[in-house]
């Protein structure tokens, strides 16, 4: 499923799965676009502040736990023309993406977790109706993955992590 998003929208995908301390990188597919994003290692755990994925899974935690990650946002200060970007700027556009997840399903925004970068996330849905443990995202730089490509891509990520989910459910039925 990742490789065929990869190969639709030419760009790196990844999946991931929420752990208690974060996030955790299971696979990278690349597209054949000749930018590609590599700056996440399959296996690789990273805080939910410090990645589209991290974010659309904090997003289905419950309000208390939400709060904690977003009011200690644990990232690397990240390193713009204008020099580092931590505080209250950075600390209001994780809570947009989060609230973006909330209201329509997926986040994106350009440079959030790393400047030049861009990318968008949607939750697989968990079929037993718990929060969602992995997460599928798209990872382009920012010249490539504009908001109106976002919003383009959106409908391809949320029907992959559809598949995803009913792939899972089917692993998990006895054999008959």
């Amino acid at each position: 499923i990742a490789s065929d998003l990869a190969e639709k929208t030419r760009d790196t995908v990844y999946v991931s799965m929420r752990e208690a301390a974060g996030v955790r990188y299971l696979l990278r597919a690349e597209g054949d676009y000749p930018l590609q994003s590599r700056v996440v290692t399959p296996g690789e755990l990273k805080p939910f502040t410090a990645s589209y994925s991290g974010l659309t899974l904090l997003a289905g935690l419950s309000a208390e736990i939400r709060e904690s990650a977003l009011s200690h946002a644990l990232l690397d200060p990240l390193v713009g023309e204008e020099g580092p970007r931590v505080g209250p700027e950075l600390e209001a556009q994780l809570r947009d993406a989060v609230s973006q997840v909330i209201q329509r399903g997926w986040c994106t925004g350009p440079g959030l977790v790393m400047p030049g970068l861009s990318g968008i996330a949607v939750p697989v849905p968990n079929h037993r109706g718990m929060p969602p443990l992995l997460a599928i995202s798209v990872s382009a730089p920012d010249t490539r993955l504009t908001p109106e490509r976002a919003e383009q891509l959106a409908p391809l990520l949320l029907s992959a992590a559809e598949e995803i989910c009913q792939a899972v459910a089917a692993s998990e039925r006895p054999a008959p």
